[in-house]
């Protein structure tokens, strides 16, 4: 069983598909429950084109960097880009938005998406770019 996966790609729509097919691989491959793959797979789709669309502004040959965990109980998903930063914790923490308030407006719902489909999300500024740790349920 492997124990990790690493990709590096452009932020393109077509790097995207290909991403999604080998993370799909590789949960099949890691014995993953169909229903912890499928979480992982809507949270790498809705990262990536928010690193598209807002982040990047655009596709372009600027890097998305994925890596998949598989241990102790957890998959834990590192999702790089080297977009101007963006906390979406102190976005989501922030206490004048309530949650249906927030899921109305651009990038709300993604984000109530992303919350609601792991188990914790950790967010770092990188010297150059955004680095989220996300973590799933193993199962």
């Amino acid at each position: 069983m492997p124990a990790a996966l690493e990709l590096t790609v452009p932020a393109t729509r077509i790097a995207l598909i290909a991403s999604l097919e080998t993370i799909g691989e590789f949960c099949t491959t890691a014995n993953l429950r169909p229903e912890g793959a499928a979480r992982v797979l809507v949270v790498v789709e809705e990262l990536f084109l928010n690193t598209i669309n807002h982040g990047y502004a655009a596709e372009c040959e600027r890097p998305v960097s994925l890596r998949l965990d598989v241990g102790s109980g957890a998959l834990t998903l590192t999702y790089e880009d080297a977009a101007p930063r963006f906390d979406p914790i102190a976005w989501m923490s922030d206490g004048d938005r309530a949650s249906a308030t927030r899921s109305l407006r651009e990038g709300g719902a993604g984000l109530d998406l992303l919350m609601g489909l792991s188990r914790q999300v950790i967010y770092e500024a990188l010297e150059i770019g955004n680095r989220l740790t996300v973590v799933f349920e193993a199962g």
